[in-house]
């Protein structure tokens, strides 16, 4: 009795981290991984606007919100480009001063769009017996929450879809009043991740989290020469965030030329990379590195890629 007593207080708090925990159980920051450049637009939304829930903008930014937690991306908003791009040339117009005005040429592109589907959003009676979404209330025997979605990755440079994969679940209830079960709450709140069709939606964003990452969240990341100084050093674009230490020697590489297909213009790959020079880590702040060019180091230029020849090979890394 003792020992349930002591545990009770400990329970009752991981339950409430828990409760009030939103999307990602799992963060998958990874510094191993490149970081591609994303975007989320409005979801479709064709399964109705329950509780007066604008689905399409909620649900992409609760996905937003979702890969930002695993800091795998880069993310740029587009669904507000308007409102960004009118404060950028209010800026710049002589209706403001020169102080900290942002400067233009400066938004990043993104390399990829997410895009979704709402196809399914509901709470019912179980049996089949469906609750229009202005009545809510249910009888008894149970109900089932509802959500289902596709999910789309499109590359901005060639429009092709590299993701289309239909994603959701369900989750059963007791019977109840579902006014009272959803008539105050928020989409995307705390609250709303209590209810049934909360907890449906908070599965559905992790499947749909994992499967973006599967296919452009795998890409190994391998340092780039930032700048060339005249004495022989370089500076390398990534520091302690991205593990480099001081010591490490690493291949400098001029990456093979490409090989297109003349018949459709797609990408086949590139010939094999060739190694220029080397360079050895002499210096780590948070963000770059100092290294020393060791040899020649002739060809060496901004914009070349390095690789350890100690880390796992060029065809990626495998959680």
């Amino acid at each position: 009795m003792r020992r349930a007593l002591v545990f009770a207080p400990l329970l009752a708090s991981l339950l409430t981290l828990t409760a009030c925990h939103t999307v990602t159980s799992v963060i998958r920051r990874d510094w191993r991984f490149d970081k591609p450049t994303i975007a989320v637009i409005e979801f479709e939304n064709r399964a109705g606007m329950p509780m007066g829930w604008e689905l399409g903008s909620g649900m992409a930014e609760v996905l937003t919100t979702a890969l930002m937690e695993t800091d795998r991306f880069h993310m740029v908003d587009r669904q507000n480009i308007d409102a960004i791009l009118g404060e950028l040339m209010l800026q710049h117009s002589d209706a403001t001063r020169e102080e900290q005005r942002a400067a233009l040429g400066r938004i990043r592109n993104a390399q990829y769009l997410v895009r979704g589907t709402i196809t399914d959003f509901s709470h019912t009676a179980r049996g089949g017996i469906g609750v229009g979404w202005g009545a809510w209330r249910i009888g008894g025997g149970g109900s089932v929450a509802r959500v289902s979605m596709v999910v789309q990755v499109l590359d901005v440079e060639t429009s092709e879809i590299l993701l289309s994969e239909p994603v959701g679940g369900h989750r059963y209830a007791a019977s109840g009043d579902i006014d009272g079960m959803y008539g105050t709450v928020a989409f995307g709140g705390t609250a709303f991740y209590r209810t049934p069709l909360g907890r449906v939606t908070r599965k559905t964003i992790e499947r749909s989290v994992d499967d973006i990452i599967d296919v452009i969240g795998r890409q190994r990341w391998q340092p780039r020469i930032a700048r060339v100084d005249a004495d022989g050093t370089v500076i390398l674009n990534g520091g302690r965030n991205r593990h480099v230490r001081e010591g490490t020697r690493y291949d400098v590489l001029e990456l093979g030329e490409v090989i297109v297909d003349p018949a459709t213009g797609d990408v086949l790959g590139r010939e094999e990379s060739r190694v220029i020079g080397r360079v050895e880590v002499t210096s780590v702040e948070e963000r770059f590195a100092r290294a020393r060019v060791l040899g020649d180091g002739s060809e060496i230029e901004v914009g070349v890629r390095l690789d350890d020849p100690a880390r796992p090979p060029r065809g990626g890394w495998v959680d």
